[in-house]
C-alpha cells in the first residue's frame, strides 16, 4: 500500500501533539485527521493549520525548557549511529541476495484466489 494512504496510526490532541508519543507532533495523514469523509482539497489546508498550531504550541509550551546540550549531542549521536548501523545491515543484506521475506510475500500475493492460501497461513 502506498504511504499516502496510511491514514492514522497516531492520535493527536487539539495542538497536534501525539497522545501516543509525548513530544511528537505528527502533522498530516499519519495523525489520523484525514479520513475517508474529508474533502479532497482539505488535506493541504489541514497540514498548514497543523503546522501553525504545532509551532504556536511548541513556542509557548517549551519556551522555559532548558536543554542539556551535551546530553542532547550524546542522544543524537547514538540515534545516528543506530540508523547508520541499520543502513549498513540493509546494504549487506541486499548484496547477499535481498530480503527473502519480501520475495515470499510477493509470490503469495501473486497467487490466484483458487490456490486456497489465506493470509492466516502466512
Amino acid at each position: 500500500m502506498c504511504a499516502q494512504h496510511n491514514n492514522g496510526g497516531l492520535a493527536g490532541n487539539l495542538w497536534w501533539e501525539s497522545v501516543n508519543l509525548k513530544h511528537l507532533f505528527p502533522v498530516g495523514e499519519v495523525n489520523g485527521s484525514h479520513g475517508v469523509y474529508r474533502p479532497g482539497g482539505s488535506a493541504l489546508n489541514s497540514g498548514q493549520v497543523a503546522g501553525f498550531r504545532t509551532a504556536e504550541y511548541i513556542a509557548n509550551r517549551y519556551l522555559a525548557w532548558d536543554v542539556d546540550k551535551k546530553a542532547a549531542e550524546r542522544s543524537a549521536s547514538a540515534a545516528v549511529a543506530e540508523v547508520l548501523a541499520w543502513m549498513d545491515k540493509c546494504v549487506v543484506r541486499s548484496r547477499l541476495g535481498g530480503f527473502p521475506e519480501r520475495r515470499y510475500l510477493q509470490a503469495v500475493i501473486s497467487l490466484p484466489p483458487q490456490s486456497g492460501l489465506t493470509w492466516s497461513a502466512i
